[in-house]
């Protein structure tokens, strides 16, 4: 007998939920990239009430773009574009998203005893 493809898949990514998003949190996700990334960096920080945090991306995005020369502008807009983007959607930054939480090796407090 052939299992499913869902069958053999993980419910979920650690650190993730198994509920998939519906379609208009897809639709309002499409919107908050296209204005995070096209128009202006921390805007959907900013239409969700963020008002602080989105003016600092939009800060970020706009120094970047007229300050830096060339095409490193250009990256510097999109790439603070899709940090406001991850953390609008995720709550986490582009470089927290691949990052597991490790257990800490347990520490043994009585070091001062063993020869």
């Amino acid at each position: 007998m052939v299992e499913s493809e869902a069958a053999r898949l993980p419910a979920a990514l650690p650190g993730t939920s198994a509920a998939k998003p519906g379609g208009v949190e897809q639709i309002a996700n499409a919107l908050k990239f296209a204005a995070d990334v096209a128009v202006l960096p921390g805007s959907s920080r900013i239409v969700e009430g963020d008002l602080g945090r989105g003016l600092l991306y939009a800060g970020g995005g706009i120094l970047s773009r007229y300050l830096l020369p060339g095409a490193f502008g250009a990256f510097g807009w999109v790439a603070i574009g899709l940090d406001a983007f991850s953390v609008s959607s995720s709550g986490k930054h582009l470089w927290e998203l691949g990052s597991r939480q490790r257990a800490k090796p347990p520490v043994d407090e009585d070091l001062s005893t063993a020869s």
